[in-house]
């Protein structure tokens, strides 16, 4: 995966746009990037106390040792497993995606 180099600095704990060739320079969000975006919103409630770890691996039955790890970027979460953890705490897609990144709507040929 590429990322273009932007040349101002990016704030910390988000995931830059990329670029496809297929659009040109227009920024292309994948689930990955939802995903990551996800998983560090996560680590954000969990480093200000809001979550624990423990917390979290009860509420959707994974064990502890696996939660930190995901949290930790060595694992990741099952389709499944994101999904029900956005429901219980009532999260959406998006939650994700700032004002700025919405795309331009592409005229179809």
């Amino acid at each position: 995966m590429v990322y273009y180099r932007f040349p101002e600095p990016i704030r910390p704990n988000r995931i830059p746009p990329y670029f496809s060739r297929k659009y040109g320079r227009q920024p292309i969000m994948t689930l990955g990037d939802v995903q990551q975006r996800f998983i560090a919103l996560l680590r954000k409630r969990v480093r200000n106390g809001e979550l624990t770890e423990r917390g979290l691996a009860r509420m959707v039955g994974l064990s502890q040792p696996h939660m930190h790890n995901v949290l930790h970027g060595k694992r990741s979460f099952s389709v499944e497993t994101t999904d029900e953890i956005m429901r219980r705490l009532r999260m959406d897609v998006l939650d994700f995606i700032e004002p700025g990144e919405w795309p331009e709507p592409r005229k179809r040929n």
